[in-house]
């Protein structure tokens, strides 16, 4: 719950900056009794909308205009911190302006989601850092409870950083509900311009290695491990399958 809260103080926040109105999306302390029909909102992951939870937050949208007062213009500043550039490719398939070179297939491997696979030692993307100081790349890739090892773990190079990624999440929830997740972590500082980013997926998992996004921050800005997706919102649900199994590894 705690992630959650820091989320939603953070869009709080913003919003209050810019004048503008926040819509609930259900009330995260008693969200089962608060959404109509809870289970259609979302696949099976339990953090992706489905049509119908598209639909629901757009009728939420919806009353939100007709019941805001419009008021006068406010200003916007010219800049928003230093800057960032994210590509991330989870739900839609779309490197953006990652290049994908030599081994490297996009996997479209369950409903819509996606992620890089990477098929020799000598795999690579190519990364932009498009901004005139040196920044730190972030990662996000998937990840498992364990205790058995789903995906590959990966041996990472880019310039002259090198990491060696464990797919065995430590996250309570994704524990306690065998849920995949995408972990994001650092893995180094690169300097403005073109890089590539050398992926060896060490073939010791069930599944191959999927990286699902790459960015880089305002150095101010510093992601959380699991802050790439919302875990937190199904707590004490038995999220369960169209077969009824409660089983969300792909």
């Amino acid at each position: 719950q705690l992630g959650y809260r820091s989320f939603k103080e953070s869009v709080t926040t913003i919003a209050n900056k810019f004048h503008a109105t926040p819509v609930e999306f259900g009330d995260e302390e008693n969200l089962e009794d608060s959404l109509p029909n809870l289970l259609e909102m979302y696949y099976d992951d339990g953090v992706t909308l489905t049509q119908a939870g598209h639909d629901y937050l757009a009728s939420l949208i919806k009353d939100a205009l007709h019941s805001t007062k419009i008021g006068s213009r406010v200003s916007v500043p010219d800049k928003f911190g230093d800057g960032d550039s994210c590509n991330v490719w989870f739900t839609t398939g779309d490197p953006g302006s990652i290049e994908m070179g030599e081994g490297v297939t996009m996997v479209n491997y369950q409903d819509i989601r996606y992620g890089m696979e990477f098929a020799s030692k000598d795999s690579y993307i190519t990364i932009v850092n498009p901004f005139h100081s040196k920044r730190t790349v972030y990662i996000s890739y998937l990840s498992s409870p364990g205790p058995d090892l789903i995906y590959s773990s990966a041996k990472l190079r880019v310039d002259n950083n090198n990491i060696q990624l464990d797919t065995i999440g430590s996250d309570e929830y994704q524990t306690a509900h065998s849920i995949t997740t995408p972990r994001t972590v650092p893995i180094g500082k690169i300097n403005s311009g073109s890089h590539k980013l050398h992926v060896e997926d060490l073939g010791n998992g069930i599944r191959p290695f999927r990286i699902v996004g790459v960015s880089i921050t305002d150095e101010h800005h510093i992601p959380e491990e699991f802050e790439f997706t919302q875990k937190m919102w199904f707590k004490g649900l038995n999220i369960v399958n169209k077969n009824g199994v409660n089983e969300h590894w792909m």
